[in-house]
């Protein structure tokens, strides 16, 4: 039986609306892979994750070895319209969760009528001893005993951020 949802990992430049459309300033991001990511040692590296659908669901991501990723809510605000333009959302604000923290489907906090997606954000630290390869991770989403997953596959290069920025 499939899923009632469904997850897409999204490019950390492609920001989408409460309904599932990306920004229309964001489309050019669309054409570089999410789901390989690179980053320097004592850095960061960061994505979207987009979950579509309608009930309650449990979302959680990680990463193996010693990198940790953290797992933020995207809050949508409403901007406003004109007559010329349709009502617009921007996923603004970032809600630390915790992985595998119940949510919902309608969003009951957010309040946006007929929302069919919500927008997370997942930063991945790079310890500076993590040894340069690949690290190979997955995001995964759980909703009445099925599981949605998708593979997250990040490239440590040599490359160390300098302390302090």
């Amino acid at each position: 039986m499939p899923s009632r949802f469904q997850l897409q990992v999204a490019h950390e430049w492609l920001t989408h609306d409460p309904f599932g459309k990306p920004k229309s300033a964001d489309i050019s991001s669309a054409a570089y892979p999410a789901t390989d990511l690179r980053a320097a040692r004592n850095g960061y590296v960061s994505f979207r994750v987009l979950v579509r659908g309608q009930g309650a669901y449990r979302l959680s991501a990680s990463v193996s070895g010693d990198l940790e990723a953290d797992l933020y809510k995207a809050w949508y605000h409403r901007l406003s319209s004109s007559a010329e333009q349709s009502e617009t959302y921007l996923p603004d604000a970032l809600i630390p969760v915790h992985g595998g923290q119940a949510f919902h489907l309608p969003d009951p906090d957010n309040c946006i009528e007929g929302q069919t997606t919500q927008e997370f954000w997942v930063d991945v630290f790079v310890p500076v001893e993590t040894a340069p390869g690949l690290v190979e991770g997955q995001v995964q989403l759980t909703t009445n005993g099925e599981s949605v997953s998708s593979p997250i596959r990040l490239l440590v290069i040599e490359a160390v951020v300098p302390a302090g920025f």
